[in-house]
């Protein structure tokens, strides 16, 4: 998950399932890092461990993310409400 300071909407990429796990991204960026021109980035949280990602609309319209490992165990939980998450926690093993 990355999450913007800017207007960018959050991005949310699970690709945990598969054969062969990448290194996971980052976790601390400069504060001038822009990945694309004007994007300045708040929060990544990310991990190369097996699992899933589950979303489910809450009754306020938010969006609960939650990371879980190959056994099921959570391993994050996100609120994605507009363009912006807020994960916990947010520094993953």
């Amino acid at each position: 998950m990355v999450s913007f300071a800017t207007a960018q909407p959050t991005q949310l990429i699970s690709g945990n399932g598969g054969a062969w796990a990448d290194a996971p991204l980052p976790l601390a960026l400069a504060r001038s890092s822009q990945p694309a021109p004007g994007a300045v980035v708040e929060s990544i949280v990310s991990t190369n461990q097996y699992g899933f990602m589950m979303l489910e609309k809450d009754s306020d319209g938010a969006w609960r993310v939650e990371s879980r490992d190959r056994r099921g165990q959570p391993i994050t939980a996100c609120v994605l409400r507009g363009a912006k998450t807020r994960c916990t926690p947010e520094t993953l093993p």
